[in-house]
């Protein structure tokens, strides 16, 4: 499929039985909820609540910095939805079903699956969580639409510093994938 901007993305449509069991796997998922600072693939709130979220915090933050994160489906790989699965303490067992029938068979999350943007809010939570609390004390605004991450300030942003004053360490893949944007 073409990007609106340029280039081509891979999208993996299910199997119409595997998507009834995605779709069902979908609404087991769904009892563990995305990040407050997420705004895509969550119900009640979309494209448009990040915008007027941004716009409001620009009242006082004029300053924004955005990252988009490269290939974000399939950049995770089964075991980090496998970890982050037993993180959220599904049962082994269950974790292993729900990463052999959501992810692709080389191993990813593929773009295209029911259960993939739920999956994808799931194993951004943590990045989510240590991003809010990394911007609140320094009083900026922190907001994500699917794999776009907004920073917002009362103050000019350098986007090397806010990256190495976090710590990557425990999500090596995620944070190495971020480019500016």
């Amino acid at each position: 499929m073409k990007k609106s901007s340029g280039g081509k993305r891979s999208i993996n449509i299910p199997h119409p039985d595997l998507k009834e069991m995605q779709n069902r796997i979908l609404k087991y998922l769904l009892q563990f909820p995305a990040h407050k600072a997420a705004h895509g693939f969550v119900k009640e709130r979309s494209y448009h609540s990040c915008v007027r979220a941004a716009l409001k915090a620009r009242q006082s933050h004029p300053y924004m910095m955005f990252f988009d994160v490269r290939q974000a489906f399939p950049s995770i790989d089964k075991k980090e939805v496998y970890s982050t699965l037993i993180g959220l303490g599904v049962e082994r067992e269950i974790a292993k079903r729900i990463v052999f029938f959501c992810c692709h068979r080389e191993g990813f999350l593929p773009q295209g699956a029911p259960t993939s943007p739920h999956i994808l809010n799931l194993v951004y939570h943590a990045l989510d969580e240590k991003l809010s609390r990394h911007c609140r004390p320094k009083g900026m605004t922190y907001l994500r639409y699917a794999d776009n991450f907004f920073f917002l300030s009362n103050k000019k942003l350098q986007s090397p510093k806010i990256l190495l004053e976090i710590n990557f360490k425990a999500m090596e893949n995620i944070g190495s994938l971020i480019k500016n944007g």
